[in-house]
């Protein structure tokens, strides 16, 4: 008798586990149709997470350059020599 229980319950898992498995494929045979069906009524192509790579489209981007104040190179700066401190000649200085 606990034969026969332990065989229904392995069978009853292993349907389970089916079960699950073949609503989960539903599940992304759906999502699959919508997004071909979003994809053809726009022009725009819908890209979810679930799309492989190398089914995106990868464009080239031109990069950014980077910002350089060249003014600097015109400005004039005061001369800060003055503010040097200056040499000391004596006995305790």
């Amino acid at each position: 008798m606990i034969e026969k229980l332990n065989t229904a319950l392995s069978k009853a898992q292993a349907l389970e586990s089916r079960a699950h498995a073949q609503g989960f494929l539903e599940i992304m045979q759906q999502r699959k149709t919508e997004t071909e069906a979003a994809s053809k009524s726009t022009s725009i192509e819908v890209q979810t997470p679930e799309t492989p790579l190398e089914e995106r489209t990868l464009e080239p981007m031109p990069c950014k350059p980077l910002l350089f104040d060249l003014a600097v190179l015109s400005c004039k700066y005061p001369d800060l020599k003055s503010r040097l401190p200056t040499k000391r000649w004596g006995l305790w200085f």
